[in-house]
Formats: structure tokens, C-alpha cells, sequence
């Protein structure tokens, strides 16, 4: 059986850098066309020659001019992609890096936050509790001293004026403190472990 969630992607092996010929490509890939455009653009000159010919200078002159400037047009084409010097292909990533350290095989290690980030971390929580998103009725009393509750939406019912209950409601959806004893209140260097 195979495990899929569970797998480990390896880098790819090393790809060698190459110079590419740019001015050959383009001359591999259009040849058929420059070919077709050199004959399209001597037939026109050929037959506007022809037509000059045979009407004594006065026809022809257009399509022999539209002819020469497409020989011109697709020599000047050749002529500018041969300028154009190779390219270097390929570089080096970490993949390579590894490679030549002769060390493709997988290494596993343990690692975690510092501990005084893991501290601001937990006095975080301690202060504003844990996200829970899910739909449940609050906790309460679960804390030793006190405890922190926020919602969203908070569904709530009874059978008081209805400026009290949006008030009520609006301390649960911008967040409430409890606090278990009236003298500790604001007082949080107060144990306040999980009961």
C-alpha cells in the first residue's frame, strides 16, 4: 500500500549550463518561411520585369519595387538574428549544491521556538484563551481565576428589554473577561491555571 500524504519530494539531479546558438534556432524554425518569402518576393519582381517590359516602361515599376523590398525585408531579418550572440542556458540552484556536497539523502531533526517566544506565546493565550471556530456554547469556569470569551454572531435568548440583550451581545462578539473573585479583578500576576 502506498502512502501518498506522507511523501517526500527530492530535488531533481543537476542540469549541466550550455550555450544555446539563438541565431540557429530562429533559422531552424523559420527556414520553410524565408525560403517561401524569398521566391514569393522574386516572383514579384520577376513579373512586375515582365510587365515593364511589355508595355515599354509604363507598367510593372509598383510590383517590381514591392518585390525587391521583400527580398531586402526578409535578408535584413537574416542578417539581424545572426547578430544576436548564444545564450547561456541552465544555472546552478540548491539542488546542485546538493548534489556536489554529496548529500541527497533525507535528514530529519527536531526544532522548535526559542523558549522565550514560546513564553509571550503562552502568556498570550493565557490572557485571550484559544481560537476554538466552531459553534458550541462558551466556556465558563474553566479557568482559576479568569477567562476571556469572544464570538461571533453570538445567539443568545431571554426574557429581558431588547437594549439590554444587544448590549449583552455586543460584550460577547467584541470579547469579554470573566473574573471568578471582584478583588482580583485587573490583577494578572494572579495564578490563573486550568481547573
Amino acid at each position: 500500500m502506498y502512502s501518498y500524504n506522507y511523501g517526500i519530494v527530492g530535488g531533481k539531479y543537476p542540469i549541466c549550463s550550455w550555450n544555446s546558438d539563438v541565431y540557429t534556432n530562429w533559422l531552424t524554425q523559420n527556414g520553410v518561411n524565408i525560403g517561401l518569402d524569398l521566391v514569393s518576393s522574386g516572383a514579384s519582381l520577376i513579373t512586375g520585369g515582365v510587365a515593364a517590359y511589355m508595355s515599354g516602361g509604363l507598367l510593372g515599376g509598383g510590383e517590381m519595387m514591392s518585390g525587391a523590398m521583400g527580398i531586402a525585408n526578409t535578408l535584413a531579418q537574416v542578417y539581424q538574428h545572426s547578430l544576436i550572440p548564444d545564450q547561456a542556458r541552465g544555472n546552478t540552484n540548491s539542488g546542485d549544491v546538493t548534489f556536489s556536497s554529496k548529500m541527497l539523502e533525507f535528514t530529519a531533526y527536531k526544532m522548535s521556538i526559542r523558549n522565550e517566544y514560546c513564553e509571550i506565546i503562552d502568556s498570550y493565550f493565557d490572557m485571550f484563551g484559544y481560537k476554538v471556530n466552531t459553534v458550541k456554547v462558551p466556556n465558563k469556569a474553566h479557568r482559576s481565576n479568569y477567562w476571556y470569551t469572544k464570538c461571533i454572531d453570538v445567539s443568545i435568548d431571554g426574557n429581558i428589554p431588547q437594549n439590554d440583550m444587544r448590549k449583552i451581545k455586543d460584550c460577547y462578539n467584541n470579547g469579554i473577561r470573566f473574573w471568578r473573585n471582584a478583588s482580583n479583578i485587573e490583577d494578572y500576576s494572579v495564578s490563573n491555571s486550568i481547573v
